[in-house]
């Protein structure tokens, strides 16, 4: 059972538009202000929690004027790490450079992905690949077996790309059971999944 949905670049141009997309789950968005003479919105940012985890966890926003984010504070996550407080945090961050493409037939995208990660800020200098490094939360991108080859999660004109991923904290690490990127090819970008361990039986969040 998925118990967590995150959408980016939903392109919403109102609060509300998706709250009735998935039946049984929560809504909670992000809509980016959309510019001046525009045709339609961009960026946007969608996340969608099973009502019965909603009901048995408590939730609480965080952050809420970060742009394209959604971020969540759980109290008390025993369902997965039975006694941790965890913070979700769902975002779209933009590349200030072009995005790096790997135009040869090569099934590794992990050497793509960090290549295409220096080109993205969150404060400068830093980067993300120093979040593992100096925060212990590693990218779970190629680290399990649903996922060793380090598929590539885009493929467009311009050749294919690791665009879409993952990070995590070590101590989560017993708890995740597997991550994958989905063979569903609804957009160019590939739906990436975590899976963790859950004792509580599916009914118990219908």
């Amino acid at each position: 059972m998925i118990l967590i949905i995150h959408i980016c670049e939903t392109w919403s141009r109102t609060y509300g538009q998706f709250n009735d997309f998935l039946k049984s789950y929560f809504h909670f968005e992000n809509v980016r202000k959309i510019k001046d003479n525009a045709k339609r919105n961009s960026g946007g940012i969608s996340v969608f929690f099973k009502s019965g985890l909603c009901k048995r966890l408590s939730f609480q926003r965080l952050y809420k004027y970060f742009d394209n984010t959604v971020v969540y504070f759980v109290n008390y996550l025993p369902t997965i790490c039975q006694s941790e407080d965890v913070i979700m945090y769902f975002t779209y961050i933009s590349p200030k450079g072009p995005c790096y493409y790997n135009d040869k037939y090569d099934r590794n995208g992990i050497d793509v992905m960090y290549q295409h990660l220096e080109v993205i800020t969150v404060d400068d200098p830093k980067n993300l690949v120093n979040l593992y490094g100096v925060f212990d939360i590693p990218f779970l991108n190629g680290r399990f077996s649903g996922d060793r080859c380090g598929e590539f999660t885009c493929f467009s004109n311009d050749g294919t790309s690791v665009v879409d991923y993952m990070i995590a904290s070590s101590m989560l690490f017993k708890y995740i059971t597997d991550f994958k990127v989905l063979n569903i090819d609804e957009s160019d970008h590939f739906p990436i999944c975590v899976v963790f361990l859950i004792s509580l039986e599916n009914d118990q969040f219908d």
